[in-house]
């Protein structure tokens, strides 16, 4: 039996979209992202609750632009935060 209701194993979430959906459920407060603004000079972090509501802006964008599951989509972007969530974003739509 688990004591620490943090750990995760690929029987409770058996896909990516559901591994994502369940990190945030059992720890939103956590840091998910900490990124460095070269702008500023300081680290910035993200938890896993941010994350999941943007991914759900970024899903409603695709929604509304008329995806449908089986679509696909491309990303050009530098690697950053924003990256991962349409990348959640589109395999949470059943996007390719």
């Amino acid at each position: 039996m688990r004591t620490n209701r943090s750990e995760l194993t690929p029987e409770e979430a058996r896909t990516l979209p559901g591994l994502f959906r369940l990190r945030i459920s059992r720890t939103p407060e956590h840091i998910a992202y900490r990124h460095y603004d070269a702008a500023t000079g300081a680290w910035w972090d993200t938890s896993w609750q941010e994350m999941g509501k943007a991914t759900a802006r970024w899903q409603s964008a695709l929604v509304n632009e008329g995806l449908q599951p089986g679509d696909r989509v491309g990303i050009m972007m530098p690697n950053c935060r924003e990256w991962v969530m349409f990348d959640q974003a589109t395999l949470g739509l059943g996007l390719i």
